[in-house]
C-alpha cells in the first residue's frame, strides 16, 4: 500500500466524521483527510483536488450521495473505484445503483475500526 495518501471524507454527522479521522490516522498512510459535511462541498473538492480514497455517505443534505456518484463524470481526477459508501441504510436498490455506476466498496453502519481498516486495505488491493 503506498503511503501519504489523501482522503476525501463526505458524511454530515460531525461525530461520524472524527471517527474515521481518527481511524483513518491510526492506520498512518494518510497525509491529508478533508471533511465535507453536505454533497456540495464534496463536489466542490471532487472537482478540484485527485484522492486516493472516497468515503461517500448516501444520505446526506443538498446533494445526496447517490447525485455525486452520478456525477463523477465531471471529476476527471477521481473514479468510482476509489469510493467506499457507507450508510445505515443501504436497500438493494441503491447498491445496484451504485454497482453498475462502478462503486465496489460498501459498508454499512455500525461498523468497528477492524471492519473499517480491512474494507479500506481491500481497496487499495487492486488484485483482490
Amino acid at each position: 500500500m503506498q503511503k501519504y495518501l489523501d482522503v476525501l471524507i463526505a458524511d454530515d454527522q460531525k461525530d461520524i466524521c472524527e471517527l474515521y479521522v481518527d481511524y483513518l490516522e491510526a492506520m498512518g498512510i494518510f497525509r491529508n483527510i478533508i471533511v465535507c459535511n453536505d454533497g456540495i462541498d464534496a463536489e466542490k473538492k471532487l472537482r478540484n483536488q485527485s484522492f486516493s480514497l472516497i468515503i461517500l455517505d448516501i444520505n446526506m443534505p443538498k446533494k445526496n450521495g447517490m447525485v455525486i456518484i452520478e456525477s463523477f463524470v465531471n471529476y476527471p481526477m477521481n473514479q468510482l473505484d476509489k469510493v467506499i459508501i457507507i450508510s445505515g441504510e443501504l436497500d438493494k436498490h441503491v447498491l445496484a445503483q451504485a454497482l453498475q455506476k462502478g462503486v465496489k466498496h460498501f459498508l454499512v453502519k455500525p461498523f468497528d475500526q477492524e471492519s473499517f481498516a480491512k474494507k479500506v486495505a481491500q481497496l487499495f488491493d487492486k488484485k483482490s
